[in-house]
């Protein structure tokens, strides 16, 4: 079974939950909002599982472009 943990609060932006989620192989989901909503280190792509799941809301072309570029280099790295 895939695990994912979708961050919700800026006080999860330290280094402890990264490490659990590496050591049990859960996935941090991927959003495509966090400056609205003050979770902006989830701009930086940590991988911590062999799985992983994106969220978007409203994007547009230009966006969807940018984000499949950031998995392609998330696989190239794996």
């Amino acid at each position: 079974m895939n695990m994912l943990f979708e961050f919700r609060h800026p006080s999860w932006g330290t280094e402890g939950p990264w490490e659990m989620f590496k050591h049990y192989n859960i996935s941090a989901v991927m959003t495509d909002s966090p400056a609205q909503e003050n979770l902006q280190f989830l701009s930086d792509v940590i991988v911590t599982a062999n799985h992983s799941f994106t969220r978007f809301q409203d994007f547009t072309e230009g966006i969807l472009r940018v984000i499949i570029g950031i998995i392609i280099c998330i696989l190239n790295k794996n």
